[in-house]
């Protein structure tokens, strides 16, 4: 047997998909023998026992650990990183049994680890997606819902309403979240027939928005427990109508619109006070969240975007930011987040991109996405799934993120749920060919929910508490309640602020869990 000494040190471990987690899956090496240098990304060039281990244990990479060091033996520290289905134990393991003779000398430390709890919900398509994360869902991958899911799983007090074309409401992700089962401005019904005229459309949104998430369906959605409210779109002026419907009688935090939007207008109506309408809606508290259109490289079919010039675009109207500001406009990316994609689907095969102008607010996937299809109504025909595309997908894909941010904090103003998801954006890869046109980024779910967790507080006014008191928000648990003061601030770094009076019961407690934000 050869011998090599390898000094394994500051290991992460990866704990599998459920439960708690490791984030990192690391170890730090020190190779002793000056033979087996140099090295390549993956491979030691002069040992196939070792690379073969690392085959066997999915290493992602091998790579120095101090490339800049100047002393000499920092230069002989590597970086070893398993893929998401490796295990750190086992790799540590087959060393330890390769290198028998060294057994003694390997170590074992935990290598600058958050420890989070990553929720997995039970949807089959979320299955797919831990063991291929490129595909099926994984622009919630992307976006780190599973992640923002373990702050919070939205709610069900939170109601995103969608005006598109036909909706299935006997699909099987959205049979318990479309409520009512009808339009409620016009009490008219949804015509899911096997013919009925864009019926995908309208279906798939909904999903990307709030399909049912750890159980009922296959799929899972950013919104998880957000509810929706359907309506069909119709004329410029009917749209208006609905949009304050929704907000003012049905009480919906978001609306969004992802069909006919280019028919509505590409310029402002200035015989109606349509901009006095949106505001109003703004004002009330609803968030209006927009597509930004499908492509820019390449004029596509009409409606699809707003050209006022040679390669010059802009919002839809009415709800274009120039009547408001607080509306927001989305774009998409796709799986490297970059605007720029290679359409395969279309005949034939073309560069381009979704619409690109400086009203772009945020980006969000928007490409080769796998969403909710036509059931054909209450029967099980396939196909109920179907792969979508477009800025009308990147759009519900943000409502549903926003429905999570909001779940944590419900009376954050538009502006400032527009602020949040800005600020809290990854980059966008081809960003600086599209300088000033993409918006702040790509949506981070995650992020966003961490964000308002940290900096917004929340406030409970004239409650009485007795007995057990949850308040999911922060995990926040009252056992018994000991509290018996009229004002207690402070209690997790200014997270909590409570408004007596309080009824206090002997033996009661006071836990809180923390979650882990950067």
């Amino acid at each position: 047997m050869k011998k090599i000494v390898i000094i394994i040190f500051f290991c992460g471990i990866f704990l599998g998909s459920k439960a708690q987690n490791y984030l990192d899956t690391i170890c730090w090496v020190t190779i002793v023998n000056p033979n087996l240098l140099p090295f390549d990304s993956i491979k030691l060039n002069n040992y196939p026992e070792l690379d073969s281990i690392f085959q066997i244990n999915s290493v992602a990479y091998f790579k120095e650990a101090l490339p800049y060091a100047k002393n000499h033996e920092l230069k002989k520290i590597y970086e070893i990183r398993t893929a998401s289905n490796g295990n750190i134990d086992t790799l540590i393991f087959h060393l330890s049994t390769l290198f028998e003779e060294d057994f003694d000398k390997f170590s074992k430390y935990e290598f600058d680890t958050i420890e989070r709890m990553v929720y997995d919900p039970s949807d089959w398509m979320w299955y797919l997606t831990t063991q291929d994360p490129d595909n099926w869902l994984w622009h919630l991958k992307k976006t780190q819902c599973d992640l923002a899911w373990d702050i919070t799983k939205g709610s069900q007090g939170i109601k995103i309403a969608i005006l598109d074309y036909n909706f299935d409401v006997t699909h099987p992700d959205l049979a318990t979240k479309i409520y009512p089962t009808y339009d409620p401005y016009d009490n008219s019904t949804f015509n899911c027939s096997a013919t009925a005229n864009y019926l995908v459309h309208g279906t798939a949104v909904a999903s990307f928005a709030g399909a049912e998430t750890d159980g009922g369906g296959q799929l899972a959605s950013g919104g998880f427990n957000t509810m929706l409210i359907a309506y069909h779109t119709g004329s410029r002026q009917t749209v208006l109508q609905k949009a304050q419907h929704a907000s003012f009688v049905m009480g919906a935090n978001i609306i969004i619109s992802c069909a006919g939007t280019g028919s509505l207008g590409c310029s402002p109506d200035t015989t109606t006070d349509e901009d006095v309408i949106i505001k109003d809606i703004l004002d009330n508290g609803t968030a209006i969240i927009w597509p930004a259109g499908n492509g820019s490289t390449q004029l596509p079919p009409y409606g699809a975007t707003c050209e006022y010039g040679p390669n010059q675009f802009h919002a839809f109207y009415p709800f274009n930011p120039v009547y408001d500001n607080r509306i927001i406009i989305v774009s998409g990316t796709g799986k490297g987040d970059s605007l720029y994609y290679w359409d395969n689907n279309s005949i034939p095969p073309k560069e381009t991109t979704w619409s690109y102008f400086p009203e772009v607010d945020i980006c969000a996937p928007g490409h080769d996405l796998m969403g909710a299809g036509t059931s054909i109504c209450n029967t099980s025909n396939w196909p109920y799934y179907g792969g979508s595309g477009g800025t009308s997908f990147a759009t519900p894909i943000v409502a549903g993120i926003a429905a999570l941010v909001l779940s944590v904090k419900q009376d954050l103003t538009p502006a400032q749920l527009k602020y949040v998801l800005k600020a809290t954006t990854d980059p966008v890869a081809d960003e600086a060919d599209y300088s000033g046109m993409v918006g702040a980024g790509r949506i981070n779910a995650f992020k966003a929910v961490c964000y308002v967790y940290n900096n917004y507080p929340l406030v409970i006014s004239n409650e009485t508490f007795s007995g057990n008191n949850t308040f999911i928000r922060n995990q926040i648990s009252i056992d018994n309640t000991v509290l018996n003061t009229n004002s207690i601030t402070d209690i997790k770094t200014g997270e909590l602020i409570i408004d007596g009076p309080f009824e206090a019961n002997s033996g009661g407690s006071l836990t809180i869990t923390n979650y882990v934000c950067p």
